[in-house]
């Protein structure tokens, strides 16, 4: 996963495959923000910008502000339907500091 610069950056990841969930959580692991595909569809394309939710996903958890003294870690997770199963899969992370 790639990650803009700034208090409001932008998620990009490759190879460019549809998501289902982002995540960003603060160092003690709470989460700051998250949006998600409603009815386990991988349909989350990048890029996605902090806070900005794209058109077709829901926000579960709104935009905290972001510090610039403190390092966050952005998470994509994945449906996956093999083995007849519904599971969400960790895609990509990336560490990243506004």
């Amino acid at each position: 996963m790639q990650v803009g610069p700034g208090t409001t950056p932008e998620f990009s990841w490759s190879p460019v495959c549809a998501g289902s969930e982002l995540t960003v959580t603060d160092p003690a692991n709470r989460l700051t923000w998250v949006i998600a595909v409603p009815g386990e569809e991988n349909r989350l394309a990048p890029p996605v910008r902090y806070g900005s939710v794209p058109e077709g996903t829901q926000e579960l958890q709104p935009a905290a502000p972001l510090s610039v003294d403190l390092t966050y870690v952005v998470r994509l997770y994945w449906i996956d339907r093999s083995d007849n199963r519904v599971l969400l899969q960790l895609a990509g992370e990336a560490s990243f500091r506004p």
